[in-house]
């Protein structure tokens, strides 16, 4: 039994770590004033939007799933006779529209698949299961990099969904904006990491930052910061703290909404990387997607990692 696995355009790995283990990314819709585009989280476009339009504050932007119309074909044509089980892998669903999305097209995907399959010369049976992951970006990451390994020992399909759900269920995601006045846009337009109160607190903290965290869905500010240097600092040591407990995947997976070299040269960084490699720790840094830039601006970080159960 081969199984595939699929994540969107808002999680936040390294290229080459999903090339290297055939994970698919399914675009997302991005758009820019008059233009729209796909996300496929291409980082040398995506530091071209960002160069571009992202920070621009005044830009008419947006971000959306691709339509359950086109996910459908999309999932024939990579899934059905390349794979005998999928496990697509959203966003949180009260953070986007990815999930319905994609669980409509799979609907699609039921009432063809047999036929295509049989006239491959494929034994017909086939699933594909769409995760809410309950996270966003880096989160999306954790627990990415948790089934990629849990593949490898070729489970039972529905225990690795169960499996893959238990870990976004514990999975932490942690951000620092550089830029408070996106955080202040419309709550109806840019709801993808918008906390109760947020409005309040980041329009009154002036010369302050809120560090934002994300669990299962749910945003609130979990601090208020001199600057962002100090919220990579915080976040990097919530970090320390929770690996030094115990994470239930050896793995931190970062973004950033720029040159990833710019966190690689931070001291909170360097040190970290230290202690990471003493506990066998796998760090992933990358460029924060497109999609997810848009929301909280460029030159944002996030984190993100699995607590035990």
């Amino acid at each position: 039994m081969k199984i595939g696995l699929a994540v969107d355009a808002t999680c936040d790995l390294p290229m080459a770590f999903l090339e290297k283990h055939g994970v698919t990314v399914l675009p997302g819709r991005i758009r820019f004033d008059d233009l729209e585009s796909l996300d496929r989280r291409d980082p040398r476009e995506t530091m071209s939007f960002y160069r571009r339009y992202v920070a621009d504050r005044s830009a008419d932007t947006a971000t959306g799933p691709v339509a359950a119309e086109e996910l459908r074909e999309f999932f024939l044509e990579h899934f059905v006779t390349r794979h005998d089980r999928v496990l697509v892998l959203c966003r949180s669903a009260a953070r986007g529209g990815s999930f319905d999305q994609a669980t409509q097209a799979s609907y699609g995907v039921l009432k063809r698949y047999r036929d295509i399959r049989r006239a491959a010369g494929l034994d017909p049976a086939f699933a594909l299961r769409v995760v809410d992951l309950g996270s966003i970006g880096p989160g999306e990451g954790v627990i990415a990099h948790f089934a990629v390994r849990q593949i490898e020992n070729a489970p039972p399909f529905d225990a690795l969904r169960r499996a893959v759900e238990g870990a976004g269920a514990r999975t932490e995601t942690w951000v620092v904006p550089q830029d408070p006045a996106y955080l202040r846009r419309p709550a109806e337009r840019y709801p993808m990491v918008r906390p109760g109160g947020l409005r309040y607190l980041s329009s009154r903290i002036r010369g302050r930052l809120p560090v934002l965290t994300l669990q299962q869905g749910a945003v609130r500010a979990g601090a208020v910061v001199a600057d962002f240097r100090a919220g990579v600092e915080f976040v990097f040591e919530r970090a320390r703290q929770a690996v030094e407990a115990g994470v239930s995947v050896p793995a931190l997976v970062m973004s950033f909404g720029g040159d990833p070299r710019i966190i690689r040269n931070l001291p909170a960084y360097q040190h970290f990387e230290g202690f990471a490699a003493d506990r066998k720790l796998d760090l992933q840094l990358c460029v924060m997607s497109a999609s997810l830039a848009v929301h909280l601006g460029p030159g944002a970080f996030a984190a993100a990692w699995a607590v035990r159960g």
